[in-house]
C-alpha cells in the first residue's frame, strides 16, 4: 500500500515537472544560485555584518522556490477540480437520459417492462382498426 502511494506521488511529481514552464525553471536556477551566494557570503563572514541584505537574500531565495511550487500545486488542484466537474456533468447527463427513457417506456407500456411487446401489439391492433387494411390488394396494384 505504501509503495503504491509512493509510486503515485512520484508520478504526480514527474508530471508536474514535465508541465513546468521555462519561467518556473529559471526561478529554480536563480534560487540555486542564490543559495550558493548565501553559502559563500556566510563562509566569508559577510552575512554577519549585513543582516538586512541577508534577509533580502533569504526572501529572494524563498520566492524563487515558493512561486514554482505554488504553481505546481495550483495546477494540480485545478486539474483535479476539472476532472471532478467532468464526472459530475457525465453523471447528470446519464441520469437525464435514463429519466427520459423511463418516461418514454412509461408512455408505451404503463405496466411492468416485460409487457412492452404486448403494448406495442395492442397499439398496432388499435391502429389497424382505425385504418383498416384491405385483406386483398386491388387489381390495379398487382
Amino acid at each position: 500500500m505504501a509503495a503504491q502511494t509512493f509510486r503515485k506521488g512520484i508520478s504526480i511529481v514527474h508530471e508536474a515537472i514535465k508541465n513546468t514552464g521555462k519561467g518556473e525553471r529559471a526561478l529554480y536556477i536563480v534560487g540555486a544560485l542564490l543559495i550558493l551566494l548565501g553559502w559563500r557570503a556566510d563562509a566569508q563572514g559577510w552575512a554577519a555584518g549585513n543582516p538586512y541584505f541577508l534577509g533580502l537574500l533569504d526572501g529572494a531565495t524563498g520566492f524563487c522556490f515558493g512561486v514554482p511550487v505554488a504553481g505546481v500545486v495550483i495546477r494540480e488542484i485545478t486539474r483535479r477540480a476539472s476532472q471532478s466537474a467532468e464526472r459530475r456533468a457525465t453523471v447528470r447527463s446519464v441520469i437525464a437520459q435514463l429519466d427520459y427513457l423511463n418516461r418514454l417506456t412509461g408512455e408505451l407500456a404503463p405496466g411492468p417492462p416485460e409487457s412492452i411487446c404486448d403494448r406495442l401489439r395492442q397499439l398496432a391492433e388499435t391502429a389497424g382498426r382505425r385504418c383498416p387494411v384491405p385483406r386483398q390488394l386491388p387489381e390495379k396494384l398487382l
